[in-house]
C-alpha cells in the first residue's frame, strides 16, 4: 500500500465519520473541511449516503453511513439481522444488507453513472458492508453495460461481512479492508457462507471513543509517517 493510499484513505475515513452527523450544515461543513464537495445527499427508508467530489485526487467517492443508534434507528438495527440468499447480483448476499442498500441503490447508481472520474465506494460498520454489495452489484452490471459507473476502488472500516466468494469475485478492482484490533463488527454475521472481499488492514485500537462512527481518521492519517 502507499503513502497515496494511506493519504487518501484517511480522507475517506474522514468521510465515513461525516455522514453519521444528522446536522446539514455540520456534516458539510465536516466534508469541505476534508477538500471534498457534497455533489448529493441521498436518503431513503433509513439508509444514508453522501456522493462527494474529491478534487485533489480526482475522484467521486460514495460514503455509505453505518450502524445508527443513538437516535433510534430501527431499521439500521433491523439490516444488521440476516442470512445469505440469493439476491439481485451474483452469488449470496446478507439479507438485511441488501435490503438496506435496495432503498438508495438506483438513486446512487444513477449518480455516478459516467461522472467522467474514477468512483471510490467506502464506509464504516454497516456501511462498509453495504459498499461491498454496492460495488459487487455495480461491477456485475457493468460487465453488461460497458462501464457505466466507474467503480474503481472499494475502502471499508471496521465492516461486517456481506456476501459470499461467488459476490465478493465480482469485485473488479481494488478492495482495502481496515480492521481496528477488537472491534466484534468485521466477525459478523457468526454465520457460515457469507466472507469478506479481501485480507484485513489491521490498525491498533483506538484511544477514543468508538461511538458516532468510529473515527478513525486520525487513526488511520498516523500510517502516512
Amino acid at each position: 500500500m502507499t503513502p497515496a493510499h494511506v493519504a487518501g484513505d484517511a480522507v475517506l475515513a474522514g468521510l465515513c465519520s461525516a455522514v453519521y452527523e444528522r446536522d446539514r450544515p455540520t456534516r458539510e461543513a465536516a466534508i469541505r473541511a476534508l477538500g471534498c464537495e457534497v455533489r448529493q445527499w441521498i436518503a431513503w427508508g433509513g439508509s444514508e449516503a453522501v456522493i462527494a467530489l474529491d478534487a485533489d485526487r480526482a475522484r467521486i467517492v460514495v460514503a455509505l453511513r453505518g450502524t445508527e443508534v443513538s437516535h433510534w434507528q430501527w431499521r439500521d438495527v433491523a439490516a444488521n439481522l440476516g442470512i445469505p440468499s440469493p439476491w439481485a447480483g451474483p452469488g449470496r448476499a446478507h439479507t438485511g444488507y441488501s435490503r438496506q442498500l435496495d432503498r438508495i441503490l438506483d438513486r446512487v447508481a444513477l449518480s455516478i453513472r459516467r461522472t467522467g472520474h474514477p468512483v471510490a465506494v467506502t464506509g464504516h460498520s454497516m456501511g462498509g458492508a453495504l459498499a461491498t454489495l454496492l460495488a459487487a452489484r455495480l461491477w456485475w452490471r457493468q460487465s453488461a453495460c460497458l462501464g457505466l459507473y466507474g467503480v474503481a476502488e472499494v475502502v471499508t472500516f471496521g465492516a461486517p461481512k456481506a456476501l459470499d466468494a461467488e459476490a465478493a469475485a465480482a469485485i473488479g478492482c481494488p478492495v482495502r479492508r481496515y480492521v481496528v484490533d477488537g472491534d466484534p463488527a468485521p466477525l459478523w454475521p457468526p454465520l457460515p457462507g457469507l466472507c469478506h472481499p479481501g485480507p484485513a488492514i489491521r490498525l491498533p485500537a483506538p484511544r477514543m471513543s468508538l461511538s458516532r462512527g468510529w473515527r478513525v481518521l486520525s487513526i488511520v492519517g498516523e500510517r502516512r509517517a
